[in-house]
């Protein structure tokens, strides 16, 4: 008996498309190329947080500097009361490990109002801290060269009044 039905079974060459031939290739190197850019985003990233926070730190030890100035400043004042005149400016460098790369210019200021009984004699203290002051290590902070992408400085002012003793 025959079958109803015939099949007759040929083989058929498989045929490739050649038109994607090597498209994986090109994927992987957008991808490395997509990861590579992204990684270098990082790492910049990530280079301006710690040098953000590095000068976060220097300005704090700016301030501490200015601070340390206002504080001599004032204790230079009070101790003579005598006179209406202040001290001369001077610049130094702290004794702290911590602050000893900061330069701290201190000047005074004083005003005398005679006309007040009892006599009043208003004093204005200002201290500039850098750490890169123009002249180098022995120089002052408040000059025409003084800048860079580390500089750091801090101004602090302490107006106080006073009664000759």
């Amino acid at each position: 008996m025959k079958p109803l039905i015939q099949i007759h079974a040929k083989a058929t060459p498989v045929k490739y498309c050649t038109a994607q031939r090597g498209f994986s290739i090109v994927a992987a190197i957008f991808l490395l190329v997509v990861l590579s850019g992204l990684g270098a985003a990082m790492v910049r990233f990530s280079t301006i947080q710690h040098t953000s926070a590095a000068m976060d730190e220097q300005g704090m030890r700016a301030y501490q500097a200015a601070r340390a100035g206002i504080e001599w400043g004032l204790h230079l004042s009070l101790n003579d009361t005598a006179t209406s005149a202040c001290f001369p400016a001077v610049s130094f460098n702290p004794p702290a490990p911590q602050l000893n790369e900061f330069r701290i210019t201190v000047t005074c200021q004083s005003v005398q109002y005679a006309g007040a009984t009892p006599e009043i004699i208003v004093r204005q203290i200002t201290s500039f801290a850098c750490n890169r002051p123009t002249g180098g290590a022995t120089g002052t902070c408040n000059g025409p060269a003084v800048g860079g992408q580390d500089y750091v400085q801090r101004n602090l002012q302490a107006v106080f009044q006073m009664s000759p003793r």
